[in-house]
């Protein structure tokens, strides 16, 4: 439907993390009764933690 089309999204820290909390959420009532979930955790998109305020 949508092959080989690409999008750029500029979007503010906090409408950033309410449309990854509607796409967690989305995904939850999808795969809520399915036998085998494909779920990974609270970690959904979440692909580093930053160490910023780690001491070295």
């Amino acid at each position: 439907m949508h092959d080989g089309e690409r999008y750029e999204v500029h979007l503010c820290e906090a409408c950033f993390f309410r449309a990854l909390s509607g796409l967690r959420r989305e995904r939850m009532v999808n795969t809520m009764f399915d036998e085998n979930p494909d779920r990974t955790g609270d970690e959904f998109g979440l692909v580093q933690r930053s160490e910023f305020w780690k001491d070295n």
